[in-house]
Order: C-alpha cells, then structure tokens, then sequence
C-alpha cells in the first residue's frame, strides 16, 4: 500500500516576493523593534525618570502613575496645583486600574477630609495594603476624625512592612501614649502581640519614657493570662526603674514577670538559684576592691567574699519590701576554709531616706549571726547589704555567707 504524503504547503522564494510585500514586512520588523526597545527603556525610567520613559512610550501606565506621584509636591514639600497629578492620574488609571499610587493620587488631591477623598484612599489601600504613602494619608485622616483605633490599625500595618518606619514612628506613638485614651488603645493593639512589638518596647525603655506610661503599656501586655512576653526587656526596666529610685514603679514591673517573688520577704536567701531579676534578687558587687563570688559547698552553695588587700566594701544587695513591724535577720557566716578570717556584716536602711535601720557586724570565727529590726511606717522600700568590714591591718581576708533569712517577729 502507498505511503501517504501529507499535503504541505510551499511559500515561493522570497526573491520571487513582490517589493512591496518585502517593504511592508520590513515596516513591521522594524516598528516591532522600535516598539520592543522603546517598551524596554521606558520600564527601566518610569520609577527615577518618569518623564524621559514617557518619551518612549507615552502610554506605559507605570510611568504615567508615578509621573502623578512626582507632580503632586514641589521642592519646599508643599501641594502644587493638583490639575496635573490628577490629570496624569486619570491617564494612568485609564490604561490600568490596579495602579495604587494613582488612587492615592486623586484621593489627596480630592476635597481636605471628603468622604471622596477618603473613599478612593480606600481603595488604593485595597490595591496595595504595601503603598506607605497610603498609609500615611489614612493614619491623618483617622487622627482627624478621632478615630485611635484606625490610626493605629494604619501604624500597625506600616510597621509590619518594614522596620525601617520605626525610627519615624516610634518616636510619634510613644508621645502619643501620654494620653491615657491613646494609651489604652496601643495597649490592647500590643496585647494582639504584633511582630513589631518587642522592637517597639525595646524603643520605648531607651527613649526617656515616663515610667506610668511604661507600666500601664506592660501591664496591658500582661492581661493576657501567659506567660509575659518579652520578660528580658520589662525585667530590665524594672531595674532601671529601682536603680532610679522610682521603686513604686520597679515594684509593679517586677511583679509583673515574678509574681510569685515578689510577695516574699527575701529571695534566694541560700544563693541556690541562678539568674533572677536584680536588685530585687540578689545584686552582687566586684568593683576591685573586693572578689565576690557564689560557690558550690555541700550540698548546697554560698557567698564567698574576699578581700586582697584588706579593703572593706559591699559584696551583695537586694531590694526588699517588707510592710511596718519587727523583723528578725539572721545568716550563717564563717571563714573559708584556707584563707585569713574576714568580718562580714550586714546593714538594712530605708531606700528613700537612707535611714539605717539595723547593723550586723560578725567576729572572724561567728556562725550564726542574727539581729532584730523595726520597720517603721514611711519606710515601704528597704536595702539589704552584705559586705566586708575592712581588716585593721589591710590584710589578705575572706569570709562565706549563707542561710540569709528575714522572719516576721511582730507589729
């Protein structure tokens, strides 16, 4: 059987074209070209030079969009005339509707604060929740309606988008947030824990931030039941806020990522535990004159002191909250094994008058050593400190502490 030849068809040499179907495919080539380089130099100038792209293709909707956006400010960054933006707006849109910026465009060159001007800001937020332009317009417009808790639905997208907005609006929130109405609002917004809080809460401790406004913004945080987010930042505030002598202040912080320590008279009074917040747990001191160290002994472990030279200083601190009454401290103390006997001593004074309350001092060879003090009423904040008194010859010393315990006696 014959094989079948498929039918085909055969297009006559191209010297046998007439010329001026040669001539009208040249046209086409090179109006193809032009088309393609002009396209391709326009996509690579409507973003830094909108007006030279539309030169090559004065219909590319991009370069018509941010031809808008370049018109819509002069030099000293006040509106111009707003004909030109919108007309460049409405070219834009008219060859792409999807185009944010020229949305953004007409609704801030539309009426100051109409329901158009913000309806079509809507809509360019609709297109891209990523246009911070947008965004800005939307967060001014909130503000003047009064309306915090879009303003800051607004910020809280910005800030999602990139850190790079925070150095420009962290600063405006925490202003913001000494108003207790806004400040309550940005509490709720923090307890939803967005990606941006913790940078926002590291800002605020570092930006001089009253300490009400820093409490009532944690203690937001707080009200969700868990445990506290980002306890490292509000931790070291709190022992800022003590060191600063704003011990109303540290107190609550504290409390807020160690509720159940700081009910107690004394914490880790048998140096058993690491870490801690201090000066609420134990704040120890090396500042050359003296060696402080906590050691492993037994079965247990204890403060160690030493003192090369002799000298006499502060070893250790911590910040106690004991109500009005009589109190018993004790410790057990004693020699190190090896070394020249110190004298340790413990004091306890009121921390907003430095009122001494109680001296404890200790003989080289003591063992258990204890004390009776009265807290009187004015004094809500106490210092606990142990030390080393100075050897009276400015000997090598050293001494351990341990067992360090506070026991309500009486009112």
């Amino acid at each position: 059987m014959p094989r079948r030849r498929w039918l085909s068809l055969t297009l006559p040499k191209t010297s046998e074209w007439p010329r001026w179907v040669i001539g009208l495919w040249l046209v086409i080539l090179i109006g193809s070209a032009v088309a393609v380089v002009c396209s391709g130099v326009a996509a690579g100038l409507r973003n830094q030079r909108p007006a030279i792209a539309l030169q090559f293709a004065p219909g590319d909707a991009r370069a018509l969009s941010r031809m808008a956006d370049t018109s819509l400010l002069v030099e000293d960054g006040q509106l111009r005339d707003p004909s030109e933006p919108r007309r460049y707006a409405r070219a834009a849109l008219a060859r792409d509707a999807t185009l944010p910026a020229s949305w953004r465009v007409l609704g801030l060159t539309a009426p100051d604060g109409s329901a158009l001007s913000v309806e079509l800001l809507e809509t360019a937020e609709r297109l891209s929740r990523r246009d911070a332009p947008t965004q800005l317009a939307l967060i001014e417009f909130a503000v003047g309606r009064g309306d915090i808790l879009g303003a800051l639905g607004h910020y809280d997208i910005l800030l999602r988008i990139s850190s790079a907005y925070d150095a420009v609006l962290f600063p405006v929130l925490v202003g913001a947030s000494t108003e207790p109405q806004i400040r309550q609002v940005l509490g709720q917004q923090l307890l939803r824990a967005p990606m941006w809080r913790r940078r926002f809460l590291a800002y605020m401790v570092n930006a001089a931030t009253p300490y009400p406004v820093q409490a009532d913004l944690f203690s937001a945080i707080a009200k969700g039941g868990k445990a506290f987010p980002d306890s490292d930042i509000v931790a070291s505030q709190a022992t800022n806020s003590a060191l600063g002598g704003n011990y109303v202040i540290a107190r609550h912080l504290y409390g807020l990522v160690a509720p159940g320590e700081v009910t107690q008279r004394l914490r880790n009074g048998g140096f058993d535990k690491d870490g801690g917040v201090p000066p609420f747990d134990w704040q120890y001191d090396s500042d050359g004159a003296l060696t402080v160290a906590v050691a492993s002994f037994g079965p247990g472990r204890r403060l160690e002191i030493i003192s090369e030279r002799g000298d006499g200083a502060r070893a250790a601190r911590q910040l106690l909250f004991l109500t009005p009454g009589r109190y018993r401290l004790a410790a057990q103390v004693g020699a190190i094994e090896g070394e020249p006997a110190g004298r340790p001593y413990m004091t306890m004074t009121c921390a907003d008058a430095g009122t001494p309350l109680l001296t404890v001092d200790t003989q080289p060879k003591a063992r258990r050593v204890a004390g009776m003090v009265s807290v009187p009423n004015g004094c809500a904040v106490q210092w606990l400190e142990l030390g080393m008194r100075q050897d009276p010859n400015g000997a090598r010393a050293a001494a351990w502490v341990d067992g360090v315990a506070i026991d309500r006696v009486g009112d």
